[in-house]
């Protein structure tokens, strides 16, 4: 039974990580929700971690990779982090504390990055704070993303879990 709900959750994962390749705003994609959905819902710590990374270097291989990937993958670890402590024992209140915990993280590290590694910004106090507030509007589509990809993941999964009994966690499993 663990190994179906393994492999629904890696399956859900990898369609998440395939939805991002398909025409998007700009930061509007479900790689939060897959981390925080991965943190959260995978019982193993090496699966909670390694099947969104995974599902995001495969992405992004279709995608290229570019200068502050390393940071946006830091990012995703954090969230994945999140996930495990904040949304690991479900309900929506603590699931939305995630979303909105995990895109301000995304926020604040990937906007440092492109203060730090690009040419864009001024490398003072005043540039990093043009470049924080010029991602304002990429911070409120990665939070919207968050936030509808976060409800369609943990949603599909309760749902699934309430009809199929072999997906549902043991008593006491997400202590």
């Amino acid at each position: 039974m663990k190994d179906v709900r393994f492999r629904v959750l890696l399956g859900m994962i990898l369609a998440a990580a395939a939805v991002r390749l398909l025409p998007h705003p700009p930061n509007f994609t479900p790689i939060g929700a897959m981390a925080l959905f991965g943190g959260a819902r995978f019982r193993d710590l090496r699966a909670a971690f390694l099947a969104p990374i995974a599902a995001l270097v495969l992405s992004q291989c279709a995608l290229g990779f570019y200068a502050t990937f390393p940071l946006i993958a830091f990012a995703f670890v954090l969230e994945t982090g999140i996930g495990r402590f904040l949304a690991r024992r479900g309900g929506p209140l603590r699931i939305g504390s995630a979303v909105v915990a995990g895109s301000g993280v995304f926020y604040l590290v990937t906007n440092f990055g492109v203060w730090a590694f690009g040419a864009v910004y001024a490398k003072t106090l005043a540039g990093l704070a043009f470049c924080y507030a010029a991602g304002i509007p990429y911070f409120w589509n990665t939070l919207g993303s968050d936030a509808l990809y976060s409800a369609l993941l943990f949603g599909a999964l309760w749902l699934a879990e309430q009809r199929f009994a072999a997906l549902r966690e043991p008593a006491g499993a997400l202590q």
